[in-house]
This record gives C-alpha cells, sequence and structure tokens, in this order.
C-alpha cells in the first residue's frame, strides 16, 4: 500500500504528516503526538470550521477526556505557532461551533511530478482558465492516468498556466 506524503505549508512552518514534524524553517518545533494530530486536522480542512467534537475524535480516538482537553491543546499549538505575520492567530475560535485554521495553506506533494495551475483568464474559445483546468482534472481522475489526456485547452490559456515541478507547492485556499 502506498502511502501519500502531505507537507502542509504555512507562514514559516511546514507540518510533514507522513514523518509527523513541524518545522519552523529548519527547526523543529516539539508538539505532543495529540496535539499534532489536531494541528494536521487543521491545516488539512484549513478555512473549515472543526467541531471539539471532530478534533477530540482525530487525537483521542476512542478514550474519554476532559471537556478542557481541546482548550488545552489548542492553547498549547496557538502558543507554538505564534501569529500570523497581519497578528492574526493560525487558529480561530468560533463560539459554539469549534476551530477553523485561517492562514493559507500550500499543500506539497514530494511524490508529484507536475503540477498546473491556472491563472485568471481564458482559453482561446472563451472558457475560463478555472473551468478547463477542472475538466482536465476531472479527467485526469476519472482516468487515472495523464495518458490519452486531451491537453489542448491548456496550450490556449491566455494568459498561460503556471507550471510547478514537484519541488513547489499548490496552493489549497483559506
Amino acid at each position: 500500500m502506498r502511502t501519500i506524503t502531505n507537507v502542509y505549508c504555512f507562514g514559516p512552518f511546514q507540518l510533514d504528516s507522513t514523518r509527523r514534524r513541524l518545522l519552523r524553517g529548519t527547526d523543529p518545533v516539539l508538539l505532543p503526538d495529540r496535539h499534532l494530530e489536531i494541528l494536521l486536522q487543521l491545516t488539512a480542512n484549513a478555512g473549515r470550521t472543526l467541531s471539539k467534537d471532530e478534533l477530540i475524535e482525530a487525537a483521542w480516538k476512542d478514550v474519554a477526556v476532559a471537556d478542557n482537553s481541546i482548550e488545552q491543546a489548542i492553547s498549547s499549538l496557538r502558543k507554538a505557532l505564534g501569529t500570523q505575520p497581519d497578528g492574526a492567530p493560525y487558529i480561530e475560535t468560533l463560539a459554539r461551533r469549534g476551530y477553523r485554521f485561517s492562514a493559507e495553506v500550500a499543500r506539497h506533494l514530494p511524490n508529484a511530478r507536475m503540477i498546473v495551475i491556472p491563472r485568471m483568464g481564458h482559453t482561446e474559445d472563451g472558457l475560463s482558465n478555472l473551468d478547463c483546468f477542472n475538466r482536465l482534472l476531472i479527467d485526469f481522475l476519472d482516468r487515472g492516468s495523464a495518458v490519452g489526456l486531451d491537453t489542448s485547452c491548456i496550450e490556449t490559456m491566455l494568459p498561460g498556466p503556471v507550471f510547478m515541478d514537484e519541488s513547489e507547492m499548490t496552493f489549497l485556499g483559506k
């Protein structure tokens, strides 16, 4: 079975889901395993509100924990991460709803060969670059391979797409 490695990048941090480590630049940031699991869940779902129950399930599985366990973990994570350049916390609390990772997160796929990111614009035949890219991506996912994939719409994007190799990133969004 093949494991997909995801490295979530935000601010000065890189969070490796396989090696289960957080780096600030090149320096390791030590976190308890359960706090790291919460951070992985939040970054993998950046911009989405996760309930306390979802985070407890991810970090503690079937272990009964005190009501304030998640609050303590979030507090610890906030101290470890500090704030974003604009002063906002990386992790937001949404009263009675849960928590949300609010920073822009890029996902780096170390085993990827090429990532194509459409710029704002349109193809020569008027199709938006994003629609063209989405069609291509859906076709690729359905096939499970790039063999025989019609990439002609990428060649007509105005302005042209951004091509990235495996050492670069693609943004998941905010």
